[in-house]
């Protein structure tokens, strides 16, 4: 039997066998710790880490000394939120953030809430873009952070992270910004931007699962308020034994995407304009959920109208491997807190669909996508779309 076409990449891209094979390479030559300060085998890791470092910060135009490895976005997330709340607690902490942030993000600011943090959540429009024209709005004198993702996981929809950053400059505010979906993807560098910390996440492209980055322009603040104790790994500031095969195969997955990103992203956009295409001559009453050109390249959302996105995801599974919105929240059955925002009816949010596509999706996919959706909806409202035809 023939695997689904796999068009999930904003939950995972599969791992590029380059960066397999570099890993394989590591675990085979380099045993050591890169704690190990006596040792050639010490010495030999640390070599490695220092060389991927070097290659990670590259890939975001940033210095080896901004860079500090942890387990991916989620943990850089958790740990830049607590830190600033630590950090202010005794002064007062009022934290900006959006509606549309990862869960990450903001079950962390809700706890941060329950220990008296004051938080603050921007809406946004129906295009999916947060409201930033009356950030002055927020701005308390305790304003300590604002926090904007660079780009959403649902929709694809790109932030205006420049704006953002000018602003809290302006103010002599922190910011921060989750790239998880962005690095990698599109074109990239930090040096336009005035940011404080960023995070991202090796497996959003082509890496392995478990390891991700803080950028920090600054790291005094994570040093003095540690997320993880115990040693002084990653300048004190995240102890534990370094993951050196994970960070190998981020460095190789970094390489890459430095040196192919450009024609990759094009293509891909391309094959996502042609589906677009393709699929409203097919599905023409399918509804956009967001800006579909102002998002990442491979990114599209939306939904069916009186289509359970549960009942066609169940037609199709065997398929086509897609999903209704972020891989984190799956598991439940509460509509799309993004979508919800965007100002979607919860019938319309459990109508919607997340399709992604990435380096391993073929031109010639596309057109049995569109016959795999049809051939379901066909089945789910016969009335409806039993004369449609594949484009």
């Amino acid at each position: 039997m023939s695997k689904p076409i796999y068009l999930d990449y904003n939950a995972t891209c599969p791992c590029d066998p380059r960066v397999v094979t570099a890993m394989m390479n590591s675990y085979s030559d380099t045993i050591g710790n890169a704690s190990s300060s006596t040792h050639l085998y010490g010495w030999t890791a640390q070599h490695h880490v220092k060389k991927s470092r070097e290659a990670v910060a590259e890939l975001i135009g940033a210095k080896e000394s901004q860079i500090l490895f942890n387990s991916g976005a989620t943990e850089a997330n958790n740990a830049i939120l607590t830190a600033v709340a630590q950090h202010y607690q005794n002064e007062g902490c009022h934290i900006i953030t959006s509606q549309i942030e990862h869960k990450c993000i903001l079950q962390c600011c809700s706890y941060l809430e329950s220990l008296g943090c004051e938080l603050s959540y921007l809406p946004v429009n129906s295009d999916g873009h947060i409201c930033l024209d009356h950030l002055d709005q927020y701005l308390r004198p305790n304003t300590r952070l604002l926090s904007i993702m660079a780009a959403n996981n649902e929709t694809g929809v790109i932030q205006n992270i420049d704006l953002c950053s000018k602003w809290a400059k302006k103010h002599g505010i922190l910011f921060h910004t989750d790239a998880a979906q962005l690095i990698g993807k599109v074109p990239f560098n930090i040096q336009h931007f005035s940011i404080d910390f960023m995070s991202f996440s090796s497996h959003k492209f082509y890496g392995p699962k478990g390891i991700g980055a803080i950028y920090a322009k600054d790291f005094s603040l994570l040093i003095e308020h540690p997320f993880i104790w115990g040693g002084t790994q990653e300048y004190g500031a995240r102890s534990g034994t370094l993951n050196v095969q994970g960070i190998v195969g981020f460095a190789e997955a970094a390489r890459i995407a430095k040196a192919e990103l450009s024609d990759e992203s094009k293509r891909i956009s391309r094959m996502k304009e042609s589906f677009v295409s393709m699929i409203h001559k097919s599905i023409p009453n399918l509804i956009y959920n967001g800006n579909i050109t102002d998002t990442l390249p491979g990114s599209l959302n939306f939904y069916i109208p009186n289509i359970a996105s549960k009942d066609l995801l169940s037609l199709l599974r065997r398929d086509l491997a897609i999903s209704t919105g972020s891989a984190c929240t799956s598991a439940t059955q509460e509509p799309s807190h993004v979508l919800r925002a965007m100002g979607l009816s919860d019938e319309e949010c459990k109508s919607s669909l997340r399709l992604s596509f990435g380096r391993y999706t073929r031109e010639e996919d596309l057109e049995d996508v569109v016959r795999y959706l049809v051939n379901a909806l066909q089945k789910l409202s016969p009335s409806h779309y039993n004369n449609r035809k594949c484009a």
